[in-house]
């Protein structure tokens, strides 16, 4: 009967880290670049063969997507969470209960979400400094209808709670910021958008790739923009010493298997990966409401100078009819193109 019993033990497997990045703000003409990023390692209980969980299902207790029943807390692709109706509301709550469950940094929410080295560079400019809040609600890109009512739980577990139950733990949230200054300035060094954008990207993995455990295994989702679908040379480039198979590059995904420093690694490169993945739609949502933070700050120090100006979310179209508004109060307070604008 003993030698029954343990052939049917099973070793737990090593933890599996789970790592998402996302954008917010790659077409805006003003305001800044952010990307998002979360990882959350998952310590199986048994044997699954690395594969990666689907973490809605795991969190099922607490998380749903949007529309999410009341007293949820909502993840889901940042374009779907921002609404006419919860503004950021909704983006905040999430990302800080989340921040909240992992005890991840302190101070308000612009600290906690954004490093240091990032506030100082926003700081440099004069409307990237704290300032008056606006109080009209949020400048929306293109509205929306409001979503349907969200129903009442009945019963929601607290996400510290239904993290543990399902073996998560939250090891890294947050967002990094580049001002237009600092992104004409990638510009000109790296030649076009996409390049920019994968400097980004690029040193964001390798920081949260240091952070995994011995002999964990690892899954890597970012969501894909613009037209490229070949990464491999960008991953030997990050990974010197990698051996990076590939395994999918399609229209939708490109996917490789990547072994390093002993471990095995799985990175893709998803379209629409914010609206599949739950590390991939909170890194979405943090990018997001950096973003919509920063503008605030913008918005904010323009409407002391000019308190009649129609706050703007820097996309085209409305970000040309902002400049043209505010091109006589720019020209007085100093204020040139090759700081405020995107060049492209």
């Amino acid at each position: 009967m003993l030698r029954s019993q343990n052939r049917l033990r099973v070793a737990p497997e090593p933890p599996l880290l789970l790592i998402g990045i996302d954008e917010a703000g790659y077409g805006p003409r003003l305001g800044p670049l952010c990307h998002g990023y979360c990882a959350i390692r998952y310590a199986p209980p048994e044997t699954n063969g690395a594969e990666a969980p689907n973490l809605y299902k795991l969190l099922k207790a607490s998380v749903r997507r949007c529309p999410a029943r009341e007293g949820f807390v909502t993840i889901d692709d940042s374009k779907k969470v921002y609404s006419a109706v919860d503004g950021f509301e909704l983006l905040r709550r999430g990302v800080e209960t989340f921040l909240n469950c992992a005890a991840l940094s302190s101070g308000d929410l612009f600290e906690r979400i954004l490093p240091q080295i990032d506030r100082e560079r926003l700081h440099a400019d004069r409307w990237g400094q704290p300032g008056p809040v606006l109080s009209e609600g949020p400048v929306l890109v293109d509205p929306v209808a409001p979503p349907k009512k969200r129903k009442p739980a009945r019963k929601v577990v607290p996400l510290s709670a239904a993290l543990t139950a399902a073996n998560l733990s939250v090891v890294k949230l947050g967002a990094r910021a580049m001002s237009a200054r600092d992104y004409n300035s990638q510009l000109a060094k790296f030649g076009n958008k996409a390049e920019v954008n994968w400097s980004v990207i690029a040193v964001q993995l390798r920081e949260i790739l240091a952070l995994a455990q011995p002999g964990e295994a690892i899954h890597a989702v970012i969501d894909r923009q613009g037209g490229r679908k070949f990464y491999l040379g960008k991953i030997s480039e990050l990974l010197p010493g990698s051996m990076p198979w590939i395994e999918a590059e399609t229209a939708r995904e490109s996917v490789y298997r990547v072994e390093h420093d002993g471990r095995v690694m799985r990175i893709s490169f998803v379209v629409e990966a914010d609206g599949d993945t739950l590390p991939v739609a909170l890194a979405s949502m943090a990018a997001k409401l950096a973003r919509e933070l920063c503008m605030e700050r913008l918005n904010g120090f323009f409407r002391t100078h000019a308190p009649e100006l129609k706050p703007t979310a820097g996309y085209y179209g409305d970000a040309s009819r902002f400049l043209r508004e505010t091109r006589e109060l720019r020209e007085r307070l100093g204020i040139s193109d090759a700081e405020f604008v995107r060049t492209k």
